[in-house]
């Protein structure tokens, strides 16, 4: 799972093709309660890129700390 190629399904049911940091986030989140489904393979992938967007998210924030 690629976070470019994630989407996300609105609460009106439609699916976003470029969600934000925040909401691909959340939506990991939601998917590791059923992390019985995955394999040990997709679960490491799951975390790399869970990892990936929480680094991501947090240097967005510095940057726009420094703006002000």
């Amino acid at each position: 799972m690629f976070a470019k190629d994630s989407k996300i399904e609105t609460s009106s049911g439609q699916k976003k093709t470029n969600p934000s940091v925040l909401e691909i986030l959340i939506q990991l989140k939601s998917m590791e309660g059923n992390l019985k489904k995955l394999d040990l393979h997709q679960i490491g992938n799951l975390d790399r890129l869970k990892k990936s967007l929480a680094d991501k998210n947090e240097k967005a924030a510095e940057e726009y700390m420094k703006k002000f």
